[in-house]
């Protein structure tokens, strides 16, 4: 077969998807903090056994991150490939082997003894490293997706749609928006003391690095005769791109959201609201799928990356009020407990992903089915409630992990919690997300341009992507 023929083969082995069901969906956003809960209770086990040895806290870098690769990165390769089918059953395995890991830890609790209550400061932490750990794992879970779609051992209802329909890598997408909007939690607050325009010159600074990237990938795509869908984005517009220009649209809406939950929130619904009543009411979204265009003008070149960004504005600034509601509860100075805040958090979780649930089922019912494509009202809602509902399971880990560490004192607890979280806490720094992004794309091109992997066999389409992901994560630790 000439590379040409390959070529289309390749082409049409991703067009044409139509997704999966919602419940495969929850089972997969339950996976994935369940294998990350595994890991952590893996590493607390080594954490004790070390200390009841050698009387240190720490486990070193190598050991804990082979911990991390075999208890985390290996299982959620197979997890979302061969074992994808049974992903029920494996959420009452991991449950089950969860309870088997944290019984013997519980001998080891009094091993360290202190009555230290959870103060305002841990709190705090716990949920910057919520926020991290779910930061993290969308970027293993990304990872994983952008060279394992290529193979036959992933699952095509995972993949992609093509116009209506939701998957898994369709939800990572809007996550991936989601995720750039919780730099209020990493950074505390926003500094709205500076001009508008020496606020947009450091967006602009701070995205350069995104825009170069996404100007290579456009580059080496269209001189390699790469296989790309030209639907998803258009002919010459990236996903890179559209982070730049959300993170731009959202910095010259802060004069306007202020820093506030309620502001935010209002601002990103009549977004959603109204990008959805020109999609229906006003036939928006026939121009945006069809297949045609005019190939003389640059927007109708890339209707389908330049118009979603407004849909995807709308998942940023959600987020963003979502962060700034939890924020809001954690840094109260009032006579609630530390860790009644962090249930407050939790209850505030619940309650918005029981709202948002509600909104879908009304959008997809009575406007428009989930489409990427369009990044519509259900989409954005999707995104939000599925997003929500992660985070919650990831607070409610890392709130578990501080509740047992309870009992060190107040130096070593800080140290036990960041030891415990210590890749999600590198992996989740600076940069190194859009690292990870970078380096798994360029592997997975060289992949694509020396391997036809349509063609490649399960079993060694796994051992290609556990080397892969082994690599992508120890360059980045």
């Amino acid at each position: 077969m000439n590379d040409e023929n390959y070529r289309l083969e390749k082409l049409n082995f991703v067009s044409n998807l139509n997704g999966t069901t919602i419940d495969r969906i929850l089972n997969i956003l339950t996976l994935v903090p369940l294998v990350y809960f595994f890991s952590i209770l893996i590493k607390i086990q080594f954490i004790l056994v070390i200390y009841s040895w050698k009387k240190t806290l720490k486990i070193g870098f190598w050991f804990s991150f082979l911990s991390d690769f075999c208890f985390n990165l290996a299982p959620l390769v197979f997890l979302c490939t061969i074992f994808e089918k049974w992903s029920e059953y494996s959420i009452y395995a991991l449950i089950f082997l969860s309870f088997v890991i944290y019984l013997p830890a519980l001998k080891y609790q009094n091993a360290i003894k202190s009555n230290t209550k959870l103060s305002d400061e841990i709190i705090a932490n716990i949920l910057k490293l919520s926020i991290g750990s779910f930061r993290v794992m969308l970027y293993v879970f990304t990872a994983i997706s952008i060279l394992a779609v290529d193979f036959n051992v992933f699952p095509r209802y995972l993949a992609k749609t093509e116009k209506y329909g939701i998957s898994i890598m369709d939800l990572g997408v809007g996550m991936y928006i989601a995720v750039h909007s919780m730099k209020i939690i990493r950074n505390d607050k926003l500094d709205l003391s500076n001009s508008l325009v020496s606020r947009l010159l450091n967006e602009f600074k701070s995205s350069s690095i995104i825009m170069l990237i996404g100007c290579l990938r456009l580059f080496s795509i269209k001189s390699t005769n790469y296989v790309e869908h030209v639907s998803e984005y258009g002919v010459h517009w990236n996903f890179l791109f559209t982070i730049v220009v959300v993170k731009i649209l959202a910095c010259f809406l802060e004069p306007i959201t202020k820093n506030s939950s309620l502001r935010t929130a209002l601002l990103s619904a009549f977004i959603s609201f109204y990008y959805q009543y020109f999609l229906t009411k006003k036939n928006f979204s026939q121009y945006l799928l069809t297949e045609t265009r005019d190939f003389n003008n640059l927007v109708d070149m890339n209707k389908e990356g330049i118009f979603s960004c407004i849909g995807y504005l709308g998942i940023y600034l959600a987020f963003r009020a979502l962060c700034l509601r939890l924020n809001k509860i954690i840094t109260k100075n009032n006579q609630s407990k530390p860790f009644d805040k962090a249930l407050k958090c939790v209850f505030n979780l619940i309650v918005f992903d029981i709202m948002f649930w509600i909104l879908l089922q009304y959008s997809s019912s009575n406007f428009q089915a989930v489409s990427r494509r369009l990044c519509n009202l259900s989409f954005i809602l999707f995104t939000l409630f599925s997003g929500t509902f992660m985070l919650t399971l990831f607070f409610i880990i890392v709130l578990f992990v501080a509740k047992f560490w309870q009992r060190v004192n107040e130096q070593n607890l800080k140290l036990l919690i960041l030891e415990t979280f210590s890749f999600a806490k590198i992996v989740d720094s600076k940069f190194v997300g859009l690292m990870v992004f970078l380096i798994s794309n360029l592997m997975t091109g060289i992949v694509n341009l020396n391997v036809k992997t349509i063609y490649v066999s399960d079993i060694n389409a796994l051992i290609i992507l556990l080397i892969y992901i082994f690599l992508t994560f120890i360059s980045e630790t």
